[in-house]
């Protein structure tokens, strides 16, 4: 590792330990309603978008906006990442309080939103109103303009270090999200994608910590090196993902690697909590780990459940070995016989 990822990687764990303990402020209950968020775009934006909205629309089920100043808006790699149309322009959004989090979306810069009294309006109002204010990264800059941070604990791009304290915030530079009040702030939106989520499903009160439970787990082959893995597990939320990774053993029965040889996404059954996937084995030693997560990556994890021994070519030494030392014995007892004669 090289001396800088070390520095980066002691600030941060510094710097967290010195982040007050803040608490979450929920605009409205959300145990049975659906959370409605509004994503607010410059021109042109960021690539964490896409994989965010992934997240906030299938993996918690929040209905998802789009607006911005402009209509069709472009993406900051054009060649990786195509145009998006947003639901509304600025001077269309619908009345605020129809939304629980405005959220702005990354990008290279944010001037035209930071130029734009409509935008820096729209966001006074929705902290005023007690929504979950939110910006991702460089987006963070926008709410030093409307000037919404003051007092507040926020992270986002170190370039506008100065913008912020401006602003009177307290700055963290590379620390993961920040949740203060209303106010949800990132940095390296990209690496914290899923923990800007999480984060915001917090702040919001759309969130349970509680880790899912493995209840059963069966290892059935159903023909040489053909196996079903099926795994019964259930959650507060639900079941987003469960794996089933495969780590092959050396001949003394210890994980050759860390990474798993395979890792094994079981589908979902027709039978609630029941999730199931057959896997063809090669010629190897395996220890199985099972890993569950809900929607909110809280993970339990259930390691060396069963052992599959199919080195074949052990067993294949062991008959050789055999057959050598018994020709070997074969020729000795001739040659004693044959000198006594």
């Amino acid at each position: 590792m090289r001396v800088v990822d070390i520095k980066l990687i002691l600030t941060i764990l510094l710097v967290s330990c010195f982040i007050p303990q803040i608490k979450f402020v929920t605009n409205k209950s959300i145990e049975n309603d659906q959370v409605d968020i509004l994503l607010i775009f410059d021109n042109p934006f960021g690539p964490e978008y896409f994989h965010s909205r992934k997240v906030l629309e299938d993996r918690f089920g929040w209905n998802v906006k789009t607006t911005s100043l402009f209509k069709t808006i472009l993406p900051c790699d054009e060649e990786s990442y195509p145009n998006i149309t947003v639901d509304y322009t600025i001077d269309k959004v619908p009345i605020l309080d129809t939304f629980d989090i405005i959220s702005i979306m990354g990008g290279p810069n944010q001037e035209n939103l930071m130029s734009s009294t409509a935008v820096l309006n729209l966001i006074r109002s929705a902290v005023q109103k007690g929504l979950i204010v939110s910006a991702w990264c460089r987006a963070v800059r926008v709410l030093a303009a409307a000037d919404v941070i003051d007092g507040k604990h926020i992270t986002g791009h170190s370039d506008y270090k100065g913008e912020y304290e401006a602003a009177g915030a307290i700055y963290h530079d590379y620390v993961p999200p920040i949740v203060d009040g209303n106010i949800v702030t990132c940095v390296m939106s990209t690496q914290y994608r899923l923990e800007m989520c999480i984060a915001l499903a917090k702040a919001v009160g759309d969130y349970e910590g509680v880790l899912p439970v493995i209840n059963d787990v069966e290892i059935r082959e159903n023909s040489d090196y053909n196996y079903t893995i099926e795994v019964e597990a259930t959650d507060n939320s639900y079941v987003f993902s469960v794996y089933a990774n495969f780590f092959t053993l050396s001949s003394s029965g210890i994980r050759i690697s860390n990474e798993p040889f395979i890792s094994l996404l079981l589908e979902q059954t027709v039978t609630v909590d029941i999730f199931s996937q057959c896997v063809n084995l090669s010629t190897k030693d395996y220890t199985i780990d099972i890993v569950v997560a809900d929607k909110y990556d809280n993970t339990a994890i259930l390691k060396d459940v069963s052992v599959l021994l199919l080195n074949t070519n052990v067993v294949n030494l062991s008959i050789q070995s055999i057959i050598f030392f018994t020709l070997m014995l074969f020729i000795l007892i001739t040659r004693f016989q044959k000198s006594k004669l």
